[in-house]
């Protein structure tokens, strides 16, 4: 067996981390489809291939080749779904005590936009206490609940979770 000494690429700086998650926006259409036959999967090693000269020809740190860009962008993904888990887990627990506070970086709220349902799961649609209140009725329903809403962001949707006695 032949070792080949391989020396050690220098770990991914902020701005190349920001970087490679504006270009994965740019192409997510075909990097975050979820088909699989092989006519996409090319289409995705084509489109990895063509972010990675995109990011060395931007970048002016060290040279990342289409493999070592996919696995960055998959462990932020992983990270992603990790603390969103966590947070959600911190949610449902029992026992008293704080919940616990998770900040997630800039790029890991990219990442949950892009990937949807993959990070953040699907919704319940059975068996569930949810209500989602529309901007137009949350009036009424913020007066007769005694929950606390979530802030929402430029007037989305607002879940207010609803305790049947």
């Amino acid at each position: 067996m032949s070792v080949e000494n391989k020396t050690r690429v220098p770990n991914f700086s902020k701005s190349e981390t920001e970087l490679l998650t504006s270009l994965v926006r740019q192409y997510s259409h075909i990097l975050e489809n979820k088909k699989s036959d092989m006519t996409n999967n090319q289409l995705k090693e084509q489109t990895w291939s063509k972010l990675a000269k995109e990011f060395n020809s931007l970048s002016s740190f060290v040279f990342r080749s289409d493999k070592t860009l996919r696995a960055k962008y998959d462990n932020i993904k992983k990270r992603a779904k990790t603390k969103y888990s966590t947070f959600r887990r911190s949610l449902y627990g029992t026992g008293g005590g704080p919940s616990a506070e998770i900040n997630f970086s800039q790029e890991e709220e990219v990442v949950m936009e892009l990937s949807g349902t993959s990070v953040m799961g699907l919704p319940s649609r059975n068996d569930c206490d949810e209500i989602v209140i529309t901007k137009e009725t949350k009036e009424k329903y913020a007066e007769t609940s005694q929950d606390t809403a979530l802030p929402a962001k430029n007037n989305q949707n607002i879940l207010v979770c609803i305790n049947f006695i």
